[in-house]
This record gives C-alpha cells, sequence and structure tokens, in this order.
C-alpha cells in the first residue's frame, strides 16, 4: 500500500477512533509521508488521513459485504473485521462467526421468533461439515458442535460466554443450554423439566446476591459464573443411543465484594440489600440497624445502600420501573459473544473457573466471566 488511486475504496481509522470505509479522492506522498482525503461511505464526509489511519487490507471489498464467516477474508485485520460486523449489523444480522468463535451485536430489537425457534435447532442439529445447512451463525450452531464432540466422544467440551457489562452473556449461555437440552437423547420431557429451564430458576437467587445497578446496566452480573451439563449414553425409545442430559451444577466465582460497602456515584449495592429493605420486619431492621427509608440507625440505609444522593428504588421489576429505576425489559439482554473451546487434549471442562465432568459420559463447561 505504498501508492493509493484515487477510487480506490480502503478503511480507515477517524479522528475518533471509528473504523470506517470510504473512496480516495485524492493522495500524494509515498510509504510513511502518505497524505490522502477520503469520503467516507458511512457520513458522506471528507476526512484526511494518513498512512497510519489506514487499515493495512489491500482488498477490502470483502469485508465490505459483510461475510457471515470473517475467516473467507484474505486479510483479516481489525478494520476489516469490525467493518465486517458493523455491515451485517445494519443489515439486520445479529451474528457472524469468526472460525470457532461467534461475534454478536445488540439489533435493540426482540429477534426470539426469527432467530430462537424450534426449526432452527431441528436445522443446526442436521447440518453437517459436508452437508452445511445454510443457515445464518448462531447460538446454536456453537452448541451442536460441542454437543457433537460429547457424541463422537472427543471429551469433555467448554464454551466461553465473555462480552463486557450489558452484552448480554447470560442470555446467550440461555440460548446454548436450551440447544443442549433440544438435543438430549429424551428431549420429550415437558419444558418445565428441561435443564435450561432448571438452570434458569435458579437465577433469582444468584441474580439478588450477586447483581447490581451499575452506570451502563441495571441488572449487572457483578461475578463470574461456570455451568456444568453432565451427559450419559443411554438407548431412547426408538432404539438410538444417544446422549442424554442428566444433571447440571453452578459454580460462581470473582464476586465483588468491594461494592458491599462503596459504590460509584449512581450505581447500587447487590438487589438482595434492597430486598432485604423492602420485605423486612421492623424488628429485623433494628437488629441490623437499618432503617426502611434511611435517615435512622446507626448506620441508615441510604449511607449504606448507596452513594449521597442515590434515590431509593425498591428491589423488583415493577417497583423500580415505577420509581423510574429500570425500563422495561432492562433486564433482558441480547448474547455477547461465545465462542467453542475444546479443552486441550480432551481434558475436562473447567478451564474457565468450574470443574470437569467426572463419572459420567461427558461433560459440558459454559462459563461466564463476570465484567
Amino acid at each position: 500500500m505504498e501508492y493509493l488511486e484515487p477510487g480506490k475504496t480502503v478503511i480507515f481509522r477517524d479522528e475518533e477512533e471509528e473504523w470506517l470505509a470510504g473512496k480516495i479522492i485524492s493522495a500524494s506522498g509515498l510509504g510513511a509521508d502518505l497524505q490522502c482525503e477520503i469520503e467516507d461511505e458511512r457520513y458522506g464526509e471528507r476526512r484526511h488521513a494518513t498512512m497510519a489511519d489506514l487499515d493495512p487490507n489491500p482488498e477490502p471489498d470483502v469485508a465490505l459485504t459483510g461475510p457471515p464467516d470473517l475467516t473467507l477474508l484474505d486479510n483479516l485485520t481489525e478494520g476489516s473485521l469490525l467493518c465486517g460486523v458493523r455491515v451485517r449489523h445494519h443489515k439486520g444480522e445479529v451474528y457472524t462467526e469468526a472460525g470457532g468463535a461467534l461475534i454478536s451485536t445488540n439489533p435493540y430489537k426482540d429477534v426470539s421468533a426469527k432467530l430462537y425457534t424450534e426449526e432452527l435447532m431441528e436445522g443446526y442439529s442436521r447440518e453437517t461439515a459436508s452437508a452445511p445447512s445454510g443457515l445464518d451463525p448462531s447460538p446454536f450452531r456453537v452448541a451442536e458442535r460441542a454437543f457433537r464432540n460429547i457424541e463422537d466422544n472427543v471429551g469433555s467440551q467448554s464454551i466461553c460466554v465473555f462480552g463486557e457489562s450489558g452484552a448480554g452473556k447470560t442470555e446467550a449461555a440461555k440460548l446454548c443450554l436450551r440447544h443442549l437440552s433440544f438435543r438430549s437423547a429424551d428431549s420429550s420431557g415437558s419444558p418445565e423439566e428441561s435443564i435450561e429451564n432448571k438452570v434458569i430458576a435458579t437465577n433469582p437467587v444468584l441474580e439478588a446476591f450477586g447483581n447490581a445497578k451499575t452506570g451502563r446496566n441495571d441488572n449487572s452480573s457483578r461475578f463470574g459464573r461456570f455451568v456444568q451439563v453432565l451427559f450419559r449414553r443411554e438407548r431412547t425409545k426408538s432404539g438410538r443411543v444417544g446422549s442424554k442430559v442428566i444433571g447440571a451444577s453452578i459454580t460462581s466465582y470473582l464476586l465483588e465484594k468491594s461494592r458491599v460497602t462503596r459504590q460509584l456515584y449512581g450505581e447500587r449495592n447487590y438487589h438482595i440489600f434492597y430486598q432485604f429493605l423492602r420485605g423486612a420486619s421492623a424488628n429485623e431492621l433494628q437488629d441490623c440497624q437499618l432503617t426502611a427509608g434511611g435517615g435512622g440507625g446507626a448506620a441508615g440505609s441510604d449511607s449504606y445502600l448507596g452513594p449521597p444522593g442515590a434515590p431509593y428504588v425498591g428491589f423488583g421489576q415493577a417497583a423500580q420501573q415505577q420509581a423510574g429505576g429500570m425500563p422495561p425489559g432492562a433486564h433482558h439482554g441480547h448474547p455477547g459473544a461465545s465462542a467453542h473451546v475444546p479443552p486441550p487434549h480432551g481434558g475436562p471442562a473447567g478451564h474457565h473457573g468450574g470443574h470437569g465432568a467426572h463419572g459420567a459420559h461427558g461433560g459440558m463447561g459454559v462459563a461466564m466471566p463476570g465484567q
């Protein structure tokens, strides 16, 4: 990329550190002395760029089509990756693959009827490397790859779900668990008995003690979570031998303990404290030297449960919505990012804070590092 001719498409970084695509209007100089004027394709503005601002991908056109798998790019660079994901987001495509990893963006709308149906799970369960289904990238495909390795006796598997606060790590893990439950050798039970729903049923307790309001998310998990799913080989009613989910365990770790005694302005303590203030009797509050509205006791609730001036909000979605602390649906995230990570040499799952599966046919680890 010593010299760029006018009209050539390039990916460049603007003054706000955002990667954009545009066409060269004029260019002068060579190498480090290159100076060019670019009209970006997103805002239609003319911008000045130097050699240091240009993405080194010499052929960015494929990235700008928004391919479903970024490994299709001849040159996978930071700029081409981010531009490719943005193009798919503008098309309404939530997920993009990058080899064994899955990148997701927040659609800011309900896409469950389009992306998370039982028909789609059935489609992903039928696809193979030699007979791809043609379906778009999905957390169901991530879970399916791991499940296939369990079926093929490759060994215990791990799925790592990560992202910043509010990215939707919990939601992504639910989708993976949903597909594993669907693929279980005996998935004919009632929905209430599925492993997905049993794991989800533990959320109120875990979130009460481990979730809090932050500046970016009203229901942010302030701890890591490792969900272990165990399988056993069983013969189904149809006579086929397959893997059946027989149980699950949840391990929490890395709780942000400092939040108990100190929070940033505008943030809150863990939900359990607000639950306690709302539901405790007068005698219980007196025993704990707390008062329900603050302003009394040896340690008033306002001074303990939040920064000075923070409005008191009772726990519970209805109460928080009424007080303006949580908009409807704010506790529902969208998938962040997930990757299927087979453990080295077929070893046990648990490299992200959990333990491997022992005494069972296979194990599946779903780790969600806290943010």
